[in-house]
């Protein structure tokens, strides 16, 4: 859980010092942390 926890915070911070005006990079750096947060869940 420390692990997840740590992961959502990393991204909070790319995502509130990037702004919202680059949004393809938020979206894509969204996308690969769902990737491995199912791959972290199904392995």
């Amino acid at each position: 859980m420390a692990k997840e926890n740590s992961c959502i915070r990393v991204a909070n911070d790319i995502i509130y010092a990037r702004g919202f005006r680059r949004r393809p990079l938020t979206y894509i750096y969204l996308g690969v942390f769902m990737i491995s947060f199912l791959q972290s869940r199904v392995f």
